[in-house]
């Protein structure tokens, strides 16, 4: 970087000084060193008026010291609600988490303003929650705003802004709108990717989403590769027992269904219902889809015991 200024000669840097005589030497010494003596007086003398001008926050005017408190007892508030939000959403009560996110919403509008990189990270928390109760619409209103913040003061290549864009991108997947999903989900790549980002749970989501979107327009060498990819970032992470995980082992499943690789799906599409059983997942169709895969599958493989098994769970969603 250039510097702004160029850095000012100092008198005597010509060569005109290798004339001086002894005395000009002797006299210019002395009158340093007399200076020396006058510049630490004047500096103790100048700590010394401060010292007895500072005034200390009990001796500030009444309105000062209540302005102050004020705005240290507003911070407080703040990383209070943060916290107690915080500990609701590792609970995974999501709704009491997001009203915690919301009751702060305008302190942080008060304190930080509408562009800052506050609000922004609190409207992320909000959608993020509004995500895992499954309200998709206000989850996208949520991280597209926290976007437009970030975007409107250049904050476009930090850590944060790609989270935020792995995350709408993810939203708008669970919306169905495979191909803005998709263009989101590789910005958000090519950010983790320059700035060396290793969260296991946000790359999980990424490739998540890309390879759903190769699966959907019938890219099966590139939709395993990269569903492949994203299993091995949830099996870092504590999202073994989640919605994404079943999905990506049921995507997967079908895949190696249609390359007539049987063992590899059946282990797929048989670990997919299990943990869709955990987390009580409730979507009809895919508990039919699924269980009647490993049916066949079973039968195919001559188990005919764990067909029938197999068989009696696909009743309950078939009445």
């Amino acid at each position: 970087m250039l510097a702004l200024y160029n850095k000012p000669s100092k008198p005597g840097d010509s060569e005109d000084h290798d004339y001086q005589t002894d005395i000009e030497k002797n006299s210019s010494t002395s009158k340093s060193q007399s200076q020396s003596k006058n510049q630490t007086r004047y500096t103790d003398n100048y700590t010394k008026i401060q010292e007895e001008t500072r005034i200390p926050l009990s001796k500030k005017p009444k309105v000062e010291q209540d302005s102050e408190s004020l705005r240290k007892a507003e911070a407080e508030k703040i990383k209070e609600l943060e916290v107690i939000a915080q500990d609701f959403y590792k609970k995974k009560n999501y709704i009491k988490a997001m009203e915690s996110y919301m009751d702060s919403q305008s302190k942080i509008k008060e304190k930080f303003g509408l562009r800052s990189l506050e609000y922004a990270m609190n409207l992320h928390s909000v959608g993020n929650c509004y995500l895992k109760l499954g309200d998709y619409s206000r989850a996208i209103e949520n991280f597209r705003a926290a976007d437009e913040i970030l975007v409107k003061n250049f904050y476009t290549t930090s850590n944060f802004f790609a989270k935020n864009l792995s995350y709408l991108s993810f939203a708008y997947l669970k919306e169905n709108n495979f191909k803005t999903a998709f263009d989101l989900a590789n910005k958000a790549k090519e950010l983790y990717e320059r700035n060396r980002i290793s969260n296991d749970e946000e790359l999980a989501m990424i490739f998540s989403v890309i390879g759903y979107y190769y699966f959907s327009i019938k890219d099966d060498e590139k939709s395993r590769d990269i569903l492949e990819k994203a299993e091995s970032h949830i099996k870092k992470t504590e999202e073994n027992y989640s919605e994404m995980h079943m999905n990506n082992l049921y995507y997967l499943g079908q895949i190696y269904l249609k390359k007539g690789l049987y063992s590899e799906a059946l282990n797929k599409f048989t670990e997919s219902h299990s943990i869709s059983e955990e987390i009580k997942f409730l979507e009809v169709e895919y508990h039919v889809f699924c269980l009647e895969n490993i049916i066949t599958l079973f039968e195919k493989i001559g188990k005919k015991d764990l067909a029938s098994k197999y068989a009696q769970k696909l009743k309950v969603y078939k009445l």
